[in-house]
């Protein structure tokens, strides 16, 4: 228990130095907070860390991997989707269910 104690605490003073080193190099504070950020965020939710790292090298997200999204205050665009849902949900019944109701 002790010697984890003081590793922390060597990991502690090694940090304290490296960001003042940072620092004294290059005085913006900006990227260095950024970084901090991305490490402690890689800690804390590493899952998030991969999709956000995923999302920004990807070109192109592929055809199937999200739908389109619909304008919420765009009505003609509702409607013609709600259509468009009821349309092929009659063509699953025809074609799948058959004319008994089963």
């Amino acid at each position: 228990m002790i010697a984890l104690a003081v590793f922390a605490a060597a990991e502690l003073v090694l940090i304290g130095v490296l960001v003042r080193e940072r620092y004294r190099v290059h005085p913006d504070l900006g990227p260095l907070l950024e970084t901090i950020a991305s490490l402690c965020q890689r800690v804390q939710a590493p899952g998030a860390a991969v999709l956000e790292h995923d999302e920004r090298t990807r070109e192109q997200p592929p055809e199937g991997y999200a739908p389109t999204a619909i304008e919420p205050d765009d009505d003609k665009a509702y409607w013609l989707s709600r259509e468009a849902l009821a349309e092929g949900a009659m063509t699953y019944e025809t074609e799948h269910v058959g004319h008994d109701g089963s």
